[in-house]
C-alpha cells in the first residue's frame, strides 16, 4: 500500500533494505492485568474487581507481514541475512507504522521467524511477530511539545481536543490542572513521566486530589536547588531527597494539583502519553 512503512532505527523498513515492504501492521488488544487485594467481595464464590485497580498494561504481540522482493536467488538470501540482523536485536527498540507516525512502539523480536525460498520462487510473504513490552503506544513527542494541530507533534486519536493549550509548567501556583492526554494512568515508576521543579519552603506537600495521592518534601527546600523526579525518587544533585509517601500519578484526563508549604514554587512536567 502506498505510504504504508514501518519505521525502525529512525528509518523507513524500505529504506533500510530495497525490495521490502510492510503489508500489514496488526496489533493485538491491549491486555490489562489486574491486582486483586486478599480481602475482596465475592459474587457466586468469584473475586470482582474493584473500579481504580492498581494493576497494569502487559506485554502484547504485534504481528508484521512483510513482503520480500529480489531479482534472483542469491539477493533473496542476502536480504533474508538483513531482515534476521534488523529485528533481531539483544535491547528493546522502537517502532513506527507510518499510518500513526506520532505514535511509537517499545519492542522486542524474541520469537523464531523464518524467510524461505519457495520452490525457487525470488519473493515471499513473511511473518514476523514483535512484542510490544510496554503493552501500549508512547507518544513520540512529549508534553513540552507543540499541541497546535499544524505543527504535526500531536494528531486525532490522542486526545488533543480535551482541552485547549494545555499547560505543564507552572510558577507559583497554589493549585493547577495538569492534563493526561494518553487512555491509561501515567506513573513514574513505569512510564517516561518525569518533574523537575525548584521549590522554597519546608515540608512542602504535593497533592493530586484527583487520585488523593500526595507527596511531602521533608525538611528545608530552597529554590536554588532543581529537584528532578526519577522513577519513584526524588533528586537534589545526585542526592536523593526525603520524603513522605511517592510522587502523585496521573489519571487520564484533568489532575486537580495543590501545593501546599511552598513560599515559591516552580514545577514543569515532562511526560509522554500512552495510548491503547
Amino acid at each position: 500500500m502506498r505510504g504504508y512503512d514501518l519505521i525502525i532505527f529512525d528509518k523507513r523498513l524500505s529504506e533500510h533494505i530495497k525490495g521490502v515492504s510492510l503489508s500489514s501492521f496488526i496489533p493485538e488488544s491491549p491486555k490489562f492485568e489486574r491486582k486483586l487485594p486478599t480481602s475482596h467481595p465475592l459474587r457466586n464464590g468469584i473475586p470482582m474487581p474493584l473500579k481504580n485497580n492498581m494493576g497494569r498494561y502487559t506485554e502484547r504481540k504485534i504481528t508484521l507481514k512483510i513482503t520480500v522482493e529480489a531479482s534472483n536467488s542469491q539477493q533473496f538470501h542476502l536480504k533474508r541475512d538483513a531482515l534476521y540482523k534488523l529485528f533481531v536485536q539483544e535491547d528493546p527498540y522502537y517502532v513506527i507504522y507510518t499510518w500513526q507516525p506520532l505514535k511509537r512502539w517499545l519492542v522486542t523480536c524474541d520469537d523464531v521467524f523464518s524467510v524461505f525460498q519457495e520452490n525457487g520462487r525470488t519473493w515471499q510473504e513473511v511473518e514476523i511477530s514483535l512484542t510490544a513490552i510496554q503493552g501500549v503506544a508512547e507518544s513520540v513527542y512529549n508534553s513540552q511539545a507543540s499541541f497546535n494541530l499544524i505543527d504535526n507533534k500531536f494528531h486525532f486519536g490522542m486526545n488533543i481536543g480535551m482541552v485547549d493549550n494545555p499547560s505543564y509548567s507552572f510558577v507559583d501556583k497554589k493549585s493547577f490542572e495538569v492534563y493526561n492526554l494518553g487512555d491509561i494512568t501515567l506513573s513514574p515508576v513505569d512510564h517516561n513521566y518525569q518533574v523537575e521543579m525548584y521549590i522554597e519552603g519546608k515540608d512542602v506537600s504535593i497533592l493530586n486530589a484527583t487520585t488523593g495521592e500526595s507527596v511531602t518534601l521533608l525538611g528545608q527546600q530552597s529554590k536554588k536547588n532543581q529537584l528532578t523526579l526519577l522513577m519513584p525518587y526524588i533528586i537534589n544533585g545526585s542526592k536523593v531527597i526525603n520524603t513522605r509517601g511517592r510522587f502523585p500519578t496521573l489519571k487520564p484526563g484533568k489532575n486537580k494539583f495543590r501545593i501546599s508549604g511552598a513560599t515559591s514554587s516552580s514545577i514543569k512536567f515532562i511526560t509522554h502519553f500512552y495510548y491503547k
